[in-house]
């Protein structure tokens, strides 16, 4: 059941189609003066051409402070109770009646600012709205929900399934193209890859305030959620999980996406050991469970932009399924998503070192490594001043050995890296090893053969089905792991 719906329908069934009841909340616009409608039929409030609040609220815009709004339809605030509430709330008002259907309506207000408005009408609003907008995009479903845009004010409207007395709920509300999410290069939200990854929270927080998201959620309510979860919490923690390193990150909500399901676009952080944002997801997501409908034409959008942004899209095979991976090598930037459900698409972002950088030009530097300071040869000591700062390195000294830890390579799945394990001989680096995979993306292996050779030149074969490029590099796709093994030798 739709919130407007199920918020007035204890009134309306009150009402009884009695309009004698002055003192009822039904009558009170036609006491109190405000916003009601004198229409004929439903499809008489339609006044424009495309997308916008339809008459009698046709004199709000959205944006519009409380107060304002309040002057312009003083009947939504005429209880006491109403007149109390501020931030984020909603009050709602029957506006009018055709025979014996009333129309409904409710305000979403966002940090006092109208945030979007919804009405209840009967059924015969959604000709009227097609015949006024032209034909909408439609959902899944047995009773599909209808969409209409208009990208020039950033309005639209969407007109969801019947209810259970057949009435349909329409919602007007301020959306931003898919383009704007997608394109690193869009002014239209300042969110970007490149400025997200790799800091730290509370950084974002304070350089995207406007995206905090606003918490709707009391504090009473909060409270009895953890008094419920703590037993779950105490199990999980059991189990070796730490289930409070990212109980107090600061979280984000985007501008709403075309079809997204609410008022806003989650974001979703994942944290490094250091607190650090190694990825984080962005979640269009346009299902509703009840009735049960979603706008599949979403994922077939996502993907033809991020097409044209990026280039084809690449399949690579993960755990979880086959996944859609695009990349922007010149920010070193990855998105990835699986379209086993495209009314709900979560796209990931996570740096990656693409293969160009991890191999390099022709020559014994590697890609990743500094001119000035290759790895084979170095100390300890100056491993960590050159690479510390770009890289995360860990040395052990008493084994002889230190790691650094890059971000993954172009088939690696999110949450994996690149690592270079180096060993110390007298002081210095006398050989290194990494490994990458190439199972999960079929040109991956001849991919990296030809980088190699690029690099090299002709190999010799040597034992084991290993190869020897220019006497000190030893490789080996391995049929065990599945992954490019490489060594590095002094």
């Amino acid at each position: 059941m739709n919130k407007l719906v199920a918020l007035l329908m204890v009134v309306a069934a009150c009402k009884g189609g009695d309009k004698a009841k002055s003192g009822d909340h039904a009558d009170k616009g036609s006491t109190k003066g405000g916003c009601e409608t004198k229409a004929a039929k439903p499809a008489d409030m339609i006044t424009g051409k495309t997308p916008q609040i339809i008459s009698p609220l046709d004199k709000l815009s959205l944006g519009m402070s409380r107060a304002d709004v309040e002057k312009a339809c003083p009947n939504f605030f005429a209880d006491e109770s109403d007149k109390k509430k501020t931030g984020t709330y909603s009050t709602s008002e029957i506006i009018g009646k055709f025979g014996e259907v009333y129309a409904q309506a409710r305000l979403e207000f966002v940090a006092d600012k109208l945030d979007s408005v919804a009405f209840s009408l009967p059924p015969e609003i959604a000709d009227g709205l097609t015949a006024a907008w032209g034909a909408p995009k439609a959902s899944t479903g047995d009773k599909p929900a209808r969409a209409w845009f208009d990208e020039a004010s950033g309005m639209r409207a969407i007109l969801s399934p019947p209810e259970y007395d057949g009435r349909l709920e329409l919602e007007i509300s301020k959306y931003v193209p898919l383009a704007a999410f997608l394109d690193p290069e869009s002014k239209a939200i300042a969110w970007k890859p490149q400025d997200v990854l790799g800091k730290q929270p509370a950084d974002l927080a304070k350089t995207f305030a406007q995206y905090l998201k606003v918490e709707k959620t009391s504090a009473a309510v909060k409270a009895k959620t953890d008094e419920m979860m703590a037993d779950m919490k105490k199990e999980v923690e059991a189990m070796g999980i730490d289930t409070t390193r990212n109980a107090n990150l600061p979280e984000f909500e985007l501008p709403a996406a075309p079809y997204n399901d609410g008022g806003n676009t989650h974001v979703i952080l994942y944290t490094n050991d250091d607190s650090s944002v190694r990825s984080y997801g962005v979640w269009f997501h346009t299902g509703s469970i009840t009735p049960e409908y979603g706008f599949p034409v979403q994922g077939e959008e996502i993907v033809k932009k991020l097409d044209e942004l990026y280039g084809a899209h690449k399949v690579v095979k993960e755990t979880l399924g086959d996944q859609h991976v695009w990349y922007d090598a010149k920010r070193g930037v990855r998105a990835t998503t699986r379209l086993d459900k495209p009314a709900d698409v979560d796209l990931t972002y996570v740096r990656y070192l693409p293969l160009a950088n991890l191999f390099g030009a022709p020559g014994a530097v590697w890609g990743f490594e500094k001119a000035e300071r290759p790895l084979i040869g170095a100390t300890p000591d100056e491993i960590v001043a050159t690479y510390g700062k770009d890289y995360e390195v860990k040395r052990d000294d008493k084994a002889q050995t230190i790691t650094m830890i890059m971000p993954p390579t172009d088939y690696d799945g999110d949450t994996s890296t690149t690592r270079v394990l180096m060993f110390v001989r007298g002081g210095k680096v006398g050989e290194w090893h990494m490994s990458i995979p190439f199972d999960n993306y079929e040109p991956a292996k001849a991919e990296y053969e030809a980088a190699l050779l690029a690099k090299f030149g002709a190999p010799k074969p040597a034992a084991h089905d290993h190869l020897i490029y220019a006497k000190k590099v030893d490789v080996e796709y391995s049929k065990y792991t599945h992954e490019l093994d490489i060594e590095v030798s002094k």
